[in-house]
C-alpha cells in the first residue's frame, strides 16, 4: 500500500518598510501577523542620499533582513515602501520607483509616501487625517470616499517642514543667536545651549553645526530634544516655540480638512518624535483645532506597522482581526 505524503505548508511573509527623514525601519511579519524581525537603517530620503543611496540602503537592508531571519527572498509575498519625498516632485517618481524596484529585485511591492504608513498605522487603516512631525513635517488625509489630500512637506531649505524637529531646532538656534547678541533677553535657553554643546564662544554654534556637520538636517533636528528639556523647566521661549509648532502642525490638519469631504467627526492622529514632547505640543495643537469637527486620537500603531498593513494589501491579503491581534501580541512580547 502506497503511503501518501502530506505537503508541508510553506510560511510566507510580509515586509513593511517605513522611511523617515532620519532612519528607515524594516519590519518582517508572517502572514498571520506575527512579527519576525525588525531592522533600523539610515534614511532613504532621495533628496538627502540620492537615488543610489536610496537603492543601496534598501538593497542592503533587504539582504540583512532575509539573512538574519533565515528566510528566502521568494517567501516575501508582499512589501510596501513608504518613501519620504515620494510624490512631492512628479518628475522624480519614476526614477524613485525604478531605484526601489532594482533594490527589491523580485519582491512584489508597492511604493507610497511615508505619510501612507503613518496614516495606516495611527488610525489602523481607517480614513481620517494624520500629521507627521519627525525630522520633517507633512499631513495626509483620506475621506469617506477615498479621496486623498496632502499638506506640508515643503522641504526645510526655504523654511518648510513647519513644526518639525528640524524647524524647531532651527528656531532654537535663532533664539540662541538673538539672546547672544542682545536682541532678546537671556534665559535658561542661552546657558543650556552653551553648556550642553560645550561652546567656548557663542560663535562655536556656526563652527559645530554649519562647518563641522555641514548643515546636516538630521543632526540639526536632534537639537529639538533640547527644547523639550527647556520647556519642562519652564523656559518661556521654549514653551512659546512649542506653541508655535503646534499651531503650524494644526494648520496642516485644517488645510486637509477643508479640501476633503468628511461626513462625520474626523479622527485626527499623529506620528513622529516631536509628539513625544506631550502636552507642550499636543495642547496648542488641539487648541488650534477646537473649532473643527475633529477628534484628536492617540495613534493605534506606529508608522512601521502601518507599512506592514499596507504590505498585506499589496499581497491582496485581508487584514483580519486575528492578524491585528497577532500584531498586538508581537508588540507586547
Amino acid at each position: 500500500m502506497n503511503s501518501i505524503k502530506k505537503a508541508s505548508i510553506r510560511t510566507m511573509y510580509i515586509l513593511g518598510i517605513d522611511g523617515g527623514g532620519t532612519k528607515t525601519k524594516f519590519t518582517l511579519v508572517q502572514t498571520d501577523g506575527t512579527i519576525i524581525h525588525e531592522l533600523i537603517t539610515p534614511t532613504i530620503h532621495y533628496l538627502q542620499v540620492g537615488l543610489e543611496g536610496l537603492h543601496d540602503t534598501l538593497k542592503a537592508g533587504l539582504e540583512k533582513v532575509v539573512h538574519d531571519s533565515g528566510i528566502s527572498l521568494n517567501e516575501i509575498t508582499g512589501c510596501f515602501v513608504g518613501c519620504p519625498g515620494y510624490g512631492n516632485i512628479a518628475e522624480d517618481m519614476k526614477q524613485i520607483e525604478a531605484s526601489i524596484a532594482r533594490a527589491l529585485a523580485d519582491v512584489p511591492h508597492a511604493v507610497g509616501n511615508d505619510t501612507d504608513n503613518a496614516l495606516a498605522g495611527s488610525l489602523a487603516d481607517d480614513h481620517g487625517i494624520c500629521v507627521i512631525a519627525g525630522t520633517g513635517s507633512i499631513g495626509l488625509g483620506i475621506d469617506d470616499n477615498g479621496n486623498r489630500y496632502t499638506s506640508g512637506g515643503w522641504y526645510y531649505t526655504f523654511g518648510g517642514d513647519e513644526g518639525s524637529a528640524a524647524w524647531i531646532a532651527q528656531h532654537y538656534m535663532q533664539l540662541f543667536t538673538k539672546q547672544s547678541d542682545g536682541r532678546l533677553p537671556r534665559t535658561e535657553l542661552y546657558e543650556y545651549m552653551k553648556q550642553k554643546h560645550s561652546f567656548k564662544e557663542d560663535s562655536d554654534l556656526i563652527q559645530k553645526f554649519v562647518i563641522e556637520h555641514g548643515d546636516n538636517r538630521t543632526i540639526i533636528a536632534q537639537l529639538a530634544t533640547d527644547i523639550g528639556v527647556l520647556a519642562k523647566i519652564g523656559d518661556p521661549y521654549a514653551i512659546a516655540l512649542f506653541e508655535e509648532a503646534g499651531t503650524e502642525l494644526a494648520s496642516l490638519v485644517r488645510s486637509i480638512y477643508t479640501n476633503l469631504n468628511f461626513k462625520d467627526t474626523v479622527r485626527v492622529s499623529y506620528a513622529g518624535g516631536v509628539f513625544n514632547s506631550g502636552v507642550f505640543i499636543l495642547d496648542p495643537f488641539k487648541e488650534a483645532l477646537s473649532d473643527l469637527n475633529v477628534e484628536i486620537v492617540a495613534p493605534v500603531y506606529e508608522p512601521s506597522l502601518g507599512s506592514v498593513i499596507l504590505g498585506f494589501k499589496t499581497a491582496s491579503i485581508s487584514v483580519t482581526p486575528q492578524i491585528i491581534y497577532n500584531l498586538k501580541q508581537s508588540i507586547a512580547n
